[in-house]
Order: structure tokens, then C-alpha cells, then sequence
């Protein structure tokens, strides 16, 4: 008799347990995820950060898994008036995570409108920040650089050539500046910039590779890019072309 109960009882407990695990009342966290836990739509508790098996209320409550890894998002390139009215293509990216998960949850939901949010600030503060500042200031990389001497131009630097005029901020105060303002604005969004960088090209630049040298190889075109932006920027363009000549790829 006594066998029997205690049987009975055994049964029901493997019975309840797997009512439980088929009803979905445990869930697993991955090492690269957080879960924000819902009941009846709505988030209860703090997120839970750390990996391994994990209790729920089933049926009532629901969980909401968020990436904890640094995330990418890439700006779609666009052309930027400078303060002294020269156009540039700038290429933007950044590296950013998901600092309040259940902030993140109720205002974003999901990575989709993350991705939309940033867009729109670091798209719109890269904007502003650029049109405040000449053009010198985003091509040089900080005040402080001193300017390469090129050995295939004889006779040493005359003028303003190779002479590196004076600037105030540089490039990488102007990223700073933009991360800054937009930092402010996504923190209400449980987002947090980690990095951001803004590349310029040259439109000019472009459309004098493709009038004087329409044949010439990407390899190059990309490494003329780059003189340009160390170097060239105070040259004639008369200097620019003698030099991209003489450069053997």
C-alpha cells in the first residue's frame, strides 16, 4: 500500500516536471545575450545577464532576447557642404552596444529601430558638425601633423607648397564632437556609442582622376586618394598631376 502511494506520488512529480519543461518554464541565456522577461506584454524584474538555465511563469510570461555584443552600423555615404562651401562624400560608421536593456526593450523594441535611430542622430550630428568646420579641418587628421616631404619634387618646397597651413581641430576632434553630442541624445534609447568615424572623399579630387587619368587602376586611384589627404590638399593642382604621373603603381 505504502509502495503504491509513494509511486503515486513519484508519477506526479515527473508528471508536473515535465508539464513545466514541455510548457516552456525554462529557457537557457547564451554567453552573448540578455533577456528582458515580459508578463502579459509588459517587462518585469531587471535583465537577466547571466548565462544558463533560467526559470518563467509559463504561459503568463515571455522572453526577450537582446544582444550584449558591440554591434556595427554603417551610414550610407553622403554629400556634405564644409563651412567654405566645398561638397564631400563621407562615409560614416560606428561600433555601438545596448547599454539599459529594458530601456532599450520598451522605447526601441528591437535592433531593426536601433539601426533607424542611429541613423538619424549620428546622421544628423555628422552633418551638423561638418558644417561648421572647413574643409582643411576634416581632410587633416589633428593640428599637430607635420607634412611629408616628397623627394620627386627637386629643389625643396617654395611658397605654400608642402607647407601645411594652420588648423584648429582635425578630424579627430571633429569624431569626438559628434560621438559626444550624439552619445547624449541615444542615451535615452539605452544605446551607447563605443566608436565613430567619419571618412571624407574628395568629389573633386574624383572628378580630376577621372578627366586626367580615366585608365588608371583602382589600387592607385585609392593610394592617390590617400597622398591627397596627407599631402596634397595645399598643392596646386598642377603639382598634384605631375606627381601622380611620375608615381609608379
Amino acid at each position: 500500500m505504502k509502495k503504491s502511494y509513494f509511486a503515486g506520488i513519484a508519477i506526479v512529480v515527473v508528471a508536473l516536471l515535465l508539464l513545466l519543461v514541455f510548457s516552456g518554464a525554462f529557457y537557457t541565456v547564451d554567453q552573448t545575450e540578455q533577456v528582458i522577461i515580459t508578463q502579459f506584454g509588459q517587462p518585469i524584474g531587471d535583465p537577466i545577464a547571466d548565462p544558463g538555465l533560467h526559470f518563467k511563469i509559463p504561459i503568463v510570461q515571455s522572453v526577450n532576447s537582446l544582444d550584449k555584443r558591440f554591434l556595427e552600423w554603417d551610414g550610407a555615404p553622403v554629400a556634405i557642404p564644409t563651412r567654405d562651401k566645398t561638397y564631400i562624400h563621407v562615409d560614416t560608421f560606428a561600433r555601438w552596444r545596448i547599454e539599459d536593456p529594458k530601456t532599450y526593450f520598451v522605447r526601441l523594441h528591437d535592433e531593426r529601430s536601433a539601426l533607424s535611430r542611429l541613423d538619424d542622430i549620428l546622421g544628423s550630428e555628422t552633418r551638423n558638425s561638418i558644417a561648421k568646420h572647413d574643409l582643411i579641418e576634416i581632410v587633416r587628421t589633428d593640428k599637430n601633423r607635420q607634412p611629408l616631404r616628397d623627394e620627386t619634387l627637386k629643389g625643396g618646397p617654395t611658397g605654400t607648397i608642402g607647407v601645411l597651413p594652420p588648423i584648429v581641430f582635425g578630424r579627430q576632434k571633429i569624431e569626438d564632437e559628434i560621438k559626444t553630442a550624439a552619445t547624449q541624445k541615444l542615451a535615452q534609447f539605452g544605446i551607447a556609442v563605443l566608436y565613430h568615424c567619419a571618412a571624407p572623399e574628395h568629389t573633386y579630387l574624383v572628378a580630376l582622376q577621372t578627366s586626367l587619368f580615366p585608365n588608371l587602376s583602382i589600387g592607385l586611384l585609392v593610394w592617390c586618394n590617400i597622398w591627397f589627404d596627407e599631402t596634397a590638399h595645399s598643392r596646386p593642382a598642377s603639382v598634384v598631376t605631375s606627381h601622380l604621373l611620375a608615381t609608379p603603381y
